[in-house]
């Protein structure tokens, strides 16, 4: 694999160390459009903000856990991922 690094970094008048540090950005940014887009979808789904409005709305019988317990989850995990990998960003 370094020999295709170094031949693309090469071709792109790059070094190594910053074809592999805008590859990663850029990853990144999009792994993050996909979780800001489902999110999105899960938030105007049911009218929240996030997660914890969920599990507000669970607490007061606002909405039946038995055809949104799946979704909760969901949504959970893609705020915590989105979280992690903008901290993930942040350190390159």
């Amino acid at each position: 694999m370094s020999t295709t690094v170094a031949k693309i970094a090469e071709t792109l008048d790059l070094n190594e160390t910053e074809l592999i540090n805008k590859s990663l950005h850029e990853f990144l940014e999009r792994k993050l459009s996909y979780l800001e887009a489902e999110i999105f979808k899960m938030r105007l789904k049911y009218n929240i903000e996030s997660a914890k409005d969920m599990e507000d709305l669970f607490k007061r019988g606002e909405i039946d856990e038995e055809d949104s317990w799946e979704d909760f989850f969901k949504l959970d995990h893609l705020e915590y991922k989105l979280r992690e990998l903008q901290e993930a960003l942040k350190e390159l």
